[in-house]
């Protein structure tokens, strides 16, 4: 059995898929009757294995897989991730948001902090910005690469949004106050009747249909989802 190496606070994504996982994987499938698809190109990113799951499973839907740690994608959301090093980054609207759902739903499963990146470090590590910081100064953040910074929870889903807007966000209920209480510049809505339900729409004009999908409304998005 298949017993990922990895070093404490790595990246999920970076664990390495070799040889070994691929063997157990077969294994797997065909002790549950699964068909799949080998993978030869190996070892490689976790992250990598998941993409070719996910074409194997639903490339006939025409979907489209982005990968959040591409050097390039993240040079392309520099203004918004870089803010967090000067102290102008969400903290301040997090706290605010924390507050105003904190009154509505109890608590949100979110701790607010004053720098929400974690650093990707040369050894492989991920280590929280703040603490990362007190053993560096503010010239070594000058020397780190975009592909360097990762947001965490409550940064992650700003990061999302920047790039590629969702139409609507699904998950169960913890899953969606978290989102709820962290996105904080963009147009989500959650009601407490949708939130236990666990959905949140970014739409006013979508609603969910009871069969276990949602439909946005055509004259919106031109789509059923």
């Amino acid at each position: 059995e298949w017993t990922p190496e990895r070093l404490d606070e790595a990246p999920v994504g970076r664990i390495a898929w070799d040889a070994d996982a691929e063997n157990d994987w077969q294994i797997w499938c065909q002790s549950a009757s699964q068909s799949t698809v080998k993978v030869d190109d190996l070892p490689m990113p976790l992250a990598h294995r998941v993409r070719h799951w996910l074409k194997e499973w639903f490339g006939q839907e025409n979907l489209l897989v982005i990968d959040g740690d591409d050097p390039e994608l993240k040079t392309s959301a520099r203004g918004i991730l870089e803010r967090e090093w000067s102290g102008d980054g969400i903290a301040d609207a997090l706290r605010s948001a924390h507050a105003a759902y904190a009154s509505t739903w109890s608590s949100v499963p979110l701790n607010v902090q004053a720098n929400n990146l974690f650093v990707l470090e040369e050894n492989g590590r991920r280590t929280r910005a703040d603490r990362w910081l007190a053993s560096h100064g503010t010239a070594d953040v000058e020397q780190l690469r975009p592909e360097q910074w990762s947001p965490n929870a409550a940064l992650r889903p700003v990061y999302q949004e920047y790039v590629l807007q969702s139409a609507a966000f699904v998950g169960v209920r913890s899953g969606v106050l978290a989102h709820a209480g962290r996105s904080v510049s963009s147009p989500w809505r959650c009601s407490p009747g949708l939130v236990g339900a666990g959905w949140c729409f970014r739409s006013q004009r979508a609603f969910h249909t009871g069969s276990g999908s949602v439909r946005l409304d055509a004259a919106t998005t031109g789509v059923d989802r």
